[in-house]
């Protein structure tokens, strides 16, 4: 057994322990969190959107592990959620709503210490919004392998009656940092975002190159970033893996034109990649909080790290992907023709 005495907003930035004792009985320390009564006070963070979109007919779930830095969730903790829609059990709370539900309502949850202790509370507006199939959207996505022929996709169009319709230039193991800066993706594939003269992704040049154009434009990238980054940078965000560049031009070449930037994804037992998921989503929301018409898909929210992953613990099974599809499609819903 180890003692070991930390501050932990030196090493996460996510929350603030002082003087607070970490028990580590053969594994990381994230699995235990715990007070010492006489001179311990756990300052616990945890993190929800100002606002979630979801379509009537659709669903999303907010599960408690996904809302808090990895590394201080444990069973131990009890969280209750409040709202006047939405089922909550152990997991969390999943809304699954109907036209009778369109409107604002706002969640509330409280989470517990093993002492019953109140330690934290967060609040997000819950907006329910109408299905939107009026008009019709030519839209590209660009992303890796979860988006490379996944479900998803398809489950978005069909969603939309036909209205949506995604070209997908998707290549699997590509990051943002690659689509940005190199000519050539994974195995040697062309980067055909990339202009040599300007030696950098070029959204402008994509597209007279293909000489067509696009109504909205999906990012799904940030994964292998992670993977590349891990002896990189210490922090890894929007900025250092250059989708924030990849937005900033597209936006040059038209500012009007909505961004739907899907997160990453927690996944079961894997200790890096589920902290920079959680630093991913609040990183998104705070660098792109002003920008007009870009849009933030919280799937790291919604996915179960456990149940909605394949072996590979990176790619999802059917249910993952169905979550992903009702997400991107509530998106689309709350912000194209209203």
């Amino acid at each position: 057994v180890y003692y070991i005495r930390l501050t932990l907003s030196a090493i996460y930035g996510q929350a603030e322990l002082s003087n607070t004792l970490f028990v580590c009985k053969n594994e990381p320390p994230k699995y235990y969190a715990e007070y010492n009564e006489t001179t311990a006070k756990m300052n616990y963070s945890i993190y929800l959107p100002n606002e979630l979109q979801i379509a009537e007919d659709t669903s999303f779930s907010i599960y408690n592990s996904n809302i808090c830095p990895s590394q201080l969730y444990n069973e131990n903790l009890k969280f209750v959620w409040e709202c006047d829609i939405g089922t909550s059990n152990n997991d969390g709370i999943t809304f699954t709503p109907t036209s009778q539900n369109i409107g604002s309502h706002t969640a509330k949850v409280s989470v517990y210490d093993n002492f019953d202790r109140l330690i934290a509370t967060a609040n997000t507006n819950i907006n329910i919004i109408a299905k939107n199939n009026s008009e019709n959207r030519n839209t590209l996505l660009i992303g890796d392998s979860l988006s490379n022929g996944k479900p998803w996709i398809n489950k978005v169009e069909e969603l939309s009656e036909n209205k949506i319709n995604i070209t997908a230039f998707a290549v699997s193991g590509a990051s943002a940092y690659g689509y940005y800066t190199s000519d050539t993706l994974v195995s040697s594939q062309a980067n055909q975002f990339y202009n040599s003269e300007l030696g950098h992704f070029d959204y402008k040049y994509y597209i007279d190159t293909k000489g067509t154009n696009f109504d909205s434009i999906i990012l799904f990238l940030g994964t292998n970033d992670a993977d590349f980054s891990i002896n990189k940078y210490p922090y890894i965000n929007s900025e250092t893996i250059k989708l924030k560049a990849i937005v900033d031009n597209i936006k040059e070449y038209n500012s009007d034109l909505p961004i739907y930037i899907i997160t990453p994804m927690t996944r079961e037992n894997d200790y890096f990649k589920t902290r920079t998921a959680f630093n991913f989503m609040k990183d998104f929301y705070h660098t792109f909080n002003d920008y007009k018409n870009v849009n933030i898909v919280p799937i790291e929210l919604t996915i179960d790290s456990v149940n909605d992953f394949g072996d590979d613990k990176v790619h999802p099974l059917d249910s993952g992907y169905d979550k992903i599809a009702d997400a991107v499609y509530s998106a689309f819903c709350a912000n194209e023709g209203n």
